[in-house]
Parts: C-alpha cells; sequence; structure tokens
C-alpha cells in the first residue's frame, strides 16, 4: 500500500490534492480510499472539515468542477472521540435522513445490549441498517470524510457504504482529533488504497505550525465559545514547559492541565469562576491525547538510543534529574535544581506575582515558609518536601495565623510531605477558596479536621 507525499502550504491547497488524487483514483479504477496524516499529524482535522466546505464552494466550480468527480452526497463524520462502529452509523442513517423505523432498529438494538452489559465502544454495525443504508445512497456518488476516534480502520461495507470501482464513490480519514504532535503509528488493511501526507515547499517551518495549530483549533474554540488564541495558548504553555524541562519535572499534566491553565490566568471568565473551570475541564478532555503524549516519555527515550555514547550519558544525567529538587513557578519557567534541596526564607520574597508553584524534594522550614509571602498563590504542591528544623505543634499553630499565602489557594496536592499541621483546623480555615484537595502519601494524620471545613471543595 503505498504512501506518497503531497505539496501544500495551506489547508485549501491540501485539500484540492486530496480531490485531485480521488479522480485519479477513480480514473484508474482503484479503490478510492485515502488516509490523510496531515503535515507530521498536524491539519489533518482541519483539512477534512474543510473538504464538504470546498466542495460546496464556487470557487470548486471554477477550479476543479470541469473535470473532476461530482459528489452527489457529501458525509462528513467527526468521531474523534471515539464511542463505537455503531455511533458511526447511526450518524451515517441520521445524515442521510433514513426513516424512523431505521432509527427506532438502532435503538432497540442498543437497549437490548445496555441490558446485556455489552461494551458501547465494542457495539458494531447493524446489517440491515447497512441494506437501508446502501439502498438510500444506491445510485448517487458520495465522499465519506471520516474522523476515525478508534484504534482501528472502519470497513465502510459493513456500514452500508460500497465502494464500487465503477462508482466514483470515496473515502477520506484520519486518526483521531487535531491535537497531535507527530503522525499515528497504524497498520493499514486492504482497505485503504494510499496514505497521503503533506509538505510544505516554501512557508517557513514554524509559522506553518502555527498556522496549522490555528486550523485545527478552530471547531474546538467554537465548540466552546472561546477565542483559538486561547485554545493554542493552553496548548504552548503545555508544550513549552515539556521540552523547556525535557520531562525532567513530573508537571502531572493529567491531573492538574486545567488547574494549571485556571490558576495561571490562562482560562478565566470575569462573572463565574464556576464558568472558568467547568470550560478547563472541557478543554482538559478535548485535549486528552495530546496531554497523554505530553505524559510520555517514549520520545526521550527514542532519542536517547540515537545519541552517541557520551551524549547519553549527558542526556541520562538530565533525565535522572526528576530525582532532584527543584522548584516550579510561572515567572520561572525553568528546572532550577539545588545540589542541597534547601529552600531559603528568603527565596520567594520577590514574588507577590507567584500563581502557581511545586516544590519537589525541598527543605525548608515548615515553620517558616519561604513563599509565606506569596498572596497569590493558585495552585500550591508540596512533593516529598521535608521540615528543616521540627517544631512543637503550639508554635506552628500561633505561625500560620498570618500566614496570608493560603488564603488564595485554589488547589493544594501533597504527596509524601509529613506535615500533619497542613490540614489541621486553623490553618484549613484559612483556606477558603479552596476547590481541590489532593492528598498521597499520608501517614498518621489526623483528617478529622476536615469534616464541615472547605465549603468551597469540588474536587477531594
Amino acid at each position: 500500500m503505498p504512501t506518497e507525499v503531497i505539496r501544500a502550504d495551506t489547508v485549501n491547497d491540501a485539500v484540492y490534492a486530496i480531490l485531485r488524487k480521488l479522480e485519479s483514483n477513480h480514473k484508474a479504477r482503484e479503490r478510492n480510499v485515502i488516509y490523510f496524516g496531515g503535515w507530521d499529524g498536524l491539519g489533518a482535522s482541519a483539512v477534512l472539515r474543510a473538504i464538504p466546505q470546498v466542495l460546496a464552494s464556487k470557487e470548486y466550480e471554477e477550479r476543479l468542477r470541469p473535470w473532476a468527480v461530482e459528489f452527489e452526497r457529501v458525509i462528513h463524520i467527526d468521531f474523534s472521540h471515539w464511542e463505537s462502529t455503531r455511533a458511526v452509523q447511526r450518524a451515517i442513517a441520521e445524515q442521510l435522513e433514513l426513516p424512523s423505523s431505521v432509527m427506532k432498529m438502532i435503538d432497540k438494538q442498543d437497549e437490548e445490549e445496555d441490558f446485556n452489559g455489552v461494551d458501547k465502544s465494542s457495539r458494531s454495525a447493524i446489517p440491515d441498517v447497512a441494506v437501508a443504508i446502501h439502498k438510500r445512497i444506491q445510485g448517487n456518488t458520495f465522499l465519506l470524510v471520516l474522523h476515525n476516534g478508534s484504534s482501528e480502520e472502519i470497513n465502510t461495507d459493513n456500514l452500508g457504504l460500497s465502494l464500487n470501482w465503477y462508482m466514483a464513490n470515496g473515502v477520506v480519514w484520519t486518526f483521531h482529533s487535531g491535537f497531535r504532535l507527530r503522525p499515528k503509528d497504524f497498520h493499514v488493511r486492504d482497505t485503504t488504497a494510499v496514505v497521503l501526507y503533506a509538505e510544505s515547499f516554501k512557508r517557513d517551518p514554524l509559522e506553518l505550525r502555527s498556522y496549522l495549530l490555528h486550523e485545527d483549533v478552530k471547531d474546538v474554540a467554537c465548540k466552546h465559545g472561546i477565542s483559538p488564541e486561547t485554545l493554542i495558548e493552553c496548548l504552548s504553555y503545555m508544550l513549552e514547559r515539556s521540552y523547556m524541562s525535557l520531562h525532567t519535572i513530573d508537571y502531572d499534566w493529567a491531573l492538574h492541565a486545567a488547574n494549571y491553565w485556571i490558576c495561571n490566568g490562562i482560562v478565566q471568565n470575569a462573572h463565574d469562576i464556576r464558568e472558568a473551570w467547568q470550560l478547563a475541564d472541557g478543554l482538559h478532555q478535548e485535549m486528552e491525547l495530546y496531554i497523554d503524549y505530553l505524559s510520555s516519555y517514549n520520545l526521550h527515550r527514542r532519542a536517547c538510543k540515537s545519541m552517541d555514547a557520551s551524549n547519553q550519558r549527558l542526556y541520562k544525567m538530565g533525565w535522572s534529574a526528576e530525582c532532584r529538587p527543584y522548584f516550579i513557578s510561572t515567572e520561572a519557567c525553568e528546572f532550577v535544581p539545588n545540589l542541597a534541596g534547601i529552600i531559603s526564607n528568603s527565596m520567594f520574597q520577590h514574588s507577590e506575582k507567584l500563581r502557581v508553584l511545586k516544590l519537589s524534594r525541598c527543605t525548608f522550614r515548615f515553620i517558616s515558609l519561604p513563599f509565606r509571602c506569596c498572596q497569590n498563590i493558585r495552585f500550591l504542591c508540596l512533593d516529598h518536601c521535608q521540615n528543616l528544623v521540627s517544631s512543637t505543634y503550639a508554635e506552628e499553630e500561633e505561625i500560620i495565623r498570618s500566614w496570608p499565602c493560603f488564603e488564595s489557594l485554589w488547589v493544594l496536592d501533597l504527596r509524601y510531605t509529613h506535615w500533619n499541621q497542613i490540614l489541621s483546623g486553623h490553618m484549613l480555615d484559612l483556606m477558603i477558596q479552596l476547590r481541590e484537595l489532593n492528598v498521597t502519601g499520608a501517614q498518621n494524620w489526623d483528617m478529622s479536621h476536615l469534616h464541615g471545613r472547605l465549603s468551597s471543595i469540588h474536587k477531594l
């Protein structure tokens, strides 16, 4: 099965190249199924979304229609967030406006499988529905444009869309959504005739990447009522920090991506903070695949294998830094190693604007917090931190009453930091805005103080 590269600097360039390929495949009497992987993964969804628009445009009439295939029906199905093959079949039936008797057939089968506990993702196409789709489409040329969120190809014959060589029918599809940093690896079956990738021939690579990312996020941004620029800023926030730190810092994107966006003010709603959190959670779900990719170390393992021995040693030294002390913040988006792991009391005295802070494997005086003067902290993570000097319960109780840094907290994440006093009654009374509390590795902690407090908490 051949892989080809098309030259394209814009989404529309790629659309017209794909339409020409559909025409040449038809003339060669080849099975007209094209997989499009974009520009190294980017832009694929944007191109597929543009295909129906171009086919309905006057520009298409003028540029290609005299010699190109005329598709009487264009069926655009976006299942980037995968449900099942049956869900795809249902969407096709709805677009073709099949009679209610066919839709009831799908409903009945779903109800039976709900009762029998059949997993929704494994539900296959229904043969009788496929027959109904085939009858409706028979005699018409069609183009199926499919965003496939599964890990397997879909045989369109099973859906009711047959691809006969003598009809100018076609399928253009891609895997998943636009939030991809690299093309998806997959094993193509005989159902796909050609794999296409795009390559720019005169556009600056960085400018092209920015353009494609903007095109990819348009629909998601519109869906959630935000600007594409805000969504790109969310993506860039994760990407920049992941690559600047070379994954030596565990940002825990899967758990905290939405929290970072909110606490840094990237996603915000001046009128209702609850709506801002709902928006951030929605974007988090949309970017699940992107976040999974950033959370993995596979890219760096492969990079390490390609280096010579001396560079591998240097690389592994940096990689092993995940076990070293560091802090991250919005004002210092960098890896700051400290061999002693000790943080002085004055380290954050000029960080009044600090909003996100993570301390990992650091040692400091719990009774004299180095960030106590930071009154705008929204996110605080203490991971494997230790107390430099032990103090009595009474001493801490007296001092923490004057710590304003906890009054602005929205998220508190405690990991293997043995400081029971941080969840004392007096401390919890300071955290009047706390929405999320994560505690891991607590031993013999008294959690009774949580009862009846933290009225703003949404996740515990």
